[in-house]
């Protein structure tokens, strides 16, 4: 412990003359330090909350073609493990009446966690946004201090798969409910792991039911920003305020 803190008193004292991220490219060069080769970065809502990857060295971020983006495989909770080293983020969350925020998703869906700690135990650790279910209030009303209203914490369980950012877009939040595509999309991944079958009590199964509520929820769809876990926030010129990015 005292050699870290002696680091960070030195790295922090450096880096008045020089930026973090240039000495880390030149610890790098030096081979005194390893960088971030053999890194990944998966950024999951098309660049709303994206981390600039500049100051991390070597790393590198997972690539979407155009399919992939038609097919929604680059949006929303990554619901596939990538064997590689990767951490992301997916600013991105359903209202906290439907299936809420993408942790809260996981937890409250069969399989769910036992996924999460399938990625955590292969290197795959992600970063999502509570979405007004893990924010003071009770059902949503309006509060001194907190004029939208939350609905107090809602979440049955916590754990170290993922980390659960405080605030909505931005915190690392955006939003859109579970579509019937991405539904499709990990019941297609969840019978190509069973041959061919995907039980009725399975996450799949239960990513389908919560996409056909929110579908229902929604009239099939509105003209809402899905960009934006809150259905609006000032970067996408509506009236939340964003956190600072994770």
């Amino acid at each position: 412990m005292l050699r870290i803190a002696l680091g960070v008193v030195l790295l922090a004292s450096f880096a008045q003359a020089q930026s973090v991220p240039d000495l880390l490219r030149q610890w790098k060069s030096e081979g005194t330090a390893a960088g971030n080769d053999g890194d990944y970065y998966d950024n999951r809502d098309r660049g709303h909350s994206e981390l600039k990857l500049g100051a991390y060295p070597g790393m590198l971020k997972i690539p979407y073609g155009e399919q992939d983006k038609k097919a929604n495989r680059d949006w929303g909770a990554q619901m596939a493990l990538i064997p590689r080293v990767v951490f992301g983020n997916s600013s991105t969350a359903a209202p906290a009446t439907a299936t809420g925020s993408n942790s809260r998703l996981y937890y409250t869906n069969r399989g769910g966690i036992e996924f999460l700690y399938q990625q955590y135990t292969h290197n795959n650790l992600y970063v999502y946004p509570e979405h007004r279910d893990h924010d003071p209030g009770h059902n949503g009303l309006p509060s001194p201090g907190n004029p939208e209203g939350g609905y107090g914490d809602l979440f049955p369980t916590n754990t170290a798969y993922l980390i659960t950012s405080q605030g909505s877009s931005g915190s690392s939040g955006g939003g859109t409910p579970m579509s019937g595509d991405a539904a499709a999309r990990i019941q297609s991944a969840a019978a190509k792991a069973n041959g061919g079958q995907v039980s009725s009590n399975s996450f799949a199964a239960r990513a389908q039911s919560a996409a056909a509520h929110n579908s229902a929820k929604s009239g099939g769809g509105g003209k809402r920003d899905s960009r934006c876990a809150n259905g609006g926030c000032a970067r996408c010129s509506r009236r939340r305020r964003h956190s600072p990015s994770a």
